[in-house]
């Protein structure tokens, strides 16, 4: 019974190590080399099925049927543009508090408004233009970037790539070691003295390589056969912008003969400007050595022609459509180089978009849909002469910018008046105003406790120290742009809505339609990484993908 009872506890013994061994602690779990961060400007999240019969098996089809995809993913806030959404993608916060509340905004100290990413004390790398005279010192918390360097003792490598100097820099953080985009008067990427002194000459080789030239020898073309095009309206739109020396906005686009007119940042407003990004981030990956050892490196892509050529054309146009059908090409073309040069099970790759975009509101008139043209002009107008008339002083209003309305508090105390009268006045000349659905002053945004998702992203794209005194919001269907094109930047799920894909090292594939957002990402990249989420994150990680037991 003894050698019975010996050899059982042996067996028990033996298996308990095999059951240890096949289900390791999370903490022994390998770490991706490489983190891939890809944000396709204006990309709204239903375009992963509208133009899905366009994509290939490798690119978003690849990313959709192996990655985990999540199909309700929102900003959480308004205003909803380029700066503030990179910003939330790479530091896991909101405007509230990273403080990145528009692309420009009107600084209440200087009197003037100010660039997201412009900085006097910085000088471009690269080039004779002030094209690099930027930097993230405007970000007032560090990036998943930052985070990592702080983590590994600044020996984490992070780079940032896009046409944007503001996608790119605010992508890679302050302690990016390179942040590179497009010199649109020289076709040349670019830097600044924030990050490098001179260009490395793995960029200066890229930039000698003659690859934008190229790219704008031949004509942009349809991809496909013209039947297979079935999500846009006509070519030859009235809802449509055009380059400049193009009568109409047709296809074929004589790349070579809008050159001279438009000059090399057209390159943005082409297919091609995804493609030179993918070009760069290769180059970028193969120089600087990302993902060659085990402290992990962070590549962060941002592609910028998707929203140029967004603006320009509109959400329904046959160029659109087809800008996705070719980048579906880049991206599959960066998932074979990326699979080879690190391997399938050393990287981690995120997707995701910095904003959507409207629909354009001639077109939804048209259709006798509720929309519009906001006349921001035509505001100012009429609320300096109502303040003129009530109160003898249209100095009361200082500006408007991003929607919001910044007063003279200085004035306002010397004509013997409170914050709150004003507030009150202008708010009921607001809500008169064509266009206008909510006003909010800054007690309400900075206080306030609402029900309504529509307020409560308002609130959260609120910075003290940087916003208004008041608030305003546009009803659906309305923008501050036209009358040809669209733009983005509100707080309804036109604009909110984007794809988020995890794909890669330790990712099941798998969808859900749980309420997620932006937040999201650098918290649950950085449980991936098995380090301290940025110290400004306000999101929480994914459990799709960080509660594995």
């Amino acid at each position: 019974m003894k050698k019975f009872a010996f050899l059982f506890l042996l067996l028990a013994i033996t298996v308990g190590l095999m059951v240890g061994c096949s289900n390791p602690p999370n903490n022994t779990t390998k770490r991706p080399r490489l983190v891939v961060s890809i944000v396709v400007d204006q990309m709204r999240a239903d375009y992963l099925d509208r133009y899905y019969p366009h994509f290939e098996v490798g690119g978003f089809r690849r990313l959709m049927e192996r990655g985990y995809q999540f199909r309700n993913a929102h900003y959480p806030y308004m205003p909803t543009y380029t700066a503030p959404g990179h910003a939330s993608v790479a530091t896991g916060a909101t405007p509230e508090v990273h403080g990145i509340i528009g692309n420009h905004w009107y600084d209440k100290r200087a009197g003037e408004v100010v660039y997201c990413v412009s900085d006097s004390t910085a000088e471009s790398v690269g080039s004779n233009t002030p094209a690099g005279k930027m930097s993230p010192f405007q970000l007032l918390v560090p990036t998943l970037g930052d985070a990592m360097r702080l983590h590994w003792k600044l020996e984490s490598k992070t780079i940032g790539i896009s046409i944007k100097d503001r996608s790119a820099i605010l992508s890679a953080g302050h302690t990016g070691n390179g942040a590179y985009w497009l010199d649109g008067s020289t076709g040349d990427f670019v830097t600044s003295t924030w990050y490098k002194e001179e260009l490395p000459a793995w960029v200066q080789a890229f930039n000698d390589s003659g690859l934008v030239d190229h790219y704008l020898s031949g004509p942009w073309e349809l991809r496909d056969p013209i039947e297979r095009y079935l999500s846009s309206d006509v070519d030859d739109s009235p809802y449509e912008g055009k380059p400049s020396g193009k009568d109409r906005p047709t296809f074929p686009y004589d790349l070579p003969a809008l050159l001279p007119t438009n000059g090399y940042g057209m390159i943005g407003y082409t297919p091609f400007g995804n493609q030179i990004v993918v070009d760069m981030a290769k180059a970028a990956v193969l120089s600087e050595g990302l993902g060659q050892d085990d402290i992990p490196d962070l590549l962060a892509i941002s592609f910028s022609a998707t929203d140029k050529i967004g603006h320009r054309y509109g959400t329904q146009a046959l160029e659109t459509e087809d800008t996705y059908a070719r980048l579906d090409q880049s991206i599959a073309e960066l998932l074979v180089f990326l699979d080879r040069e690190i391997g399938p099970h050393n990287y981690v790759l995120t997707l995701t978009a910095d904003h959507g975009g409207a629909m354009v509101p001639a077109y939804l008139r048209d259709l006798s849909i509720p929309a519009g043209y906001f006349k921001a002009d035509s505001l100012k107008t009429t609320l300096r002469s109502a303040l003129e008339e009530k109160w003898g002083d249209e100095g009361i209003f200082k500006a408007f910018g991003n929607e919001q309305v910044f007063l003279d508090h200085e004035k306002i105390q010397q004509l013997g008046l409170t914050k709150k009268v004003v507030q009150d006045f202008i708010e009921r000349i607001l809500m008169d105003f064509p266009g206008v659905g909510y006003v909010l002053t800054d007690e309400e945004m900075f206080s306030g406790h609402f029900l309504n998702p529509i307020i409560q992203r308002v609130q959260r794209g609120y910075h003290p120290l940087r916003s208004g005194d008041m608030a305003v919001v546009l009803l659906p269907g309305w923008m501050q742009y036209g009358p040809v094109g669209t733009s983005h930047g509100s707080p309804y799920a036109y604009d909110t809505h984007v794809p988020i894909i995890f794909y890669g090292a330790g990712i099941e594939s798998g969808k859900t339609a749980r309420p997620v957002d932006v937040t999201q990402i650098a918290p649950t990249l950085s449980s991936l990484l098995q380090m301290a989420a940025p110290h400004g994150a306000t999101g929480i990680p994914l459990i799709e993908l960080t509660d594995k037991k």
